[in-house]
């Protein structure tokens, strides 16, 4: 069928507030919850996907990245104090695997 104009680009930065990322659509999260969290669960990768998290600028407000059993490995624990510290994960065979990070 016809349109009238292009489609839409698809979305591909986030912002999110609780402990779950769905990741279809986008492939830059901001967390911008007002209380310390930690990320639980991903949800709707493929493998080959690279991910990138912020955490948020809000006073004594952190943002954890850490091993979930079975989804997500890191090095070690990420905290994601600042707008500006991030971590980048990469799905391989159905985990999320920390391909680099800074924290400022």
């Amino acid at each position: 069928s016809a349109t009238t104009g292009p489609a839409a680009p698809a979305e591909t930065d986030k912002s999110f507030t609780g402990t779950s990322i769905d990741v279809k659509g986008a492939s830059v999260f901001r967390y911008t919850g007002a209380a310390d969290a930690t990320l639980a669960t991903i949800l709707n990768g493929v493998d080959g996907k690279q991910i990138t998290i912020y955490g948020t600028d809000a006073v004594d407000v952190d943002f954890t990245v850490a091993d979930v059993p079975g989804l997500i490995e890191v090095a070690s624990n990420a905290v994601l104090g600042t707008a500006t510290d991030n971590i980048v994960l990469t799905r391989v065979n159905g985990v999320w695997y920390e391909t680099s990070r800074v924290i400022a």
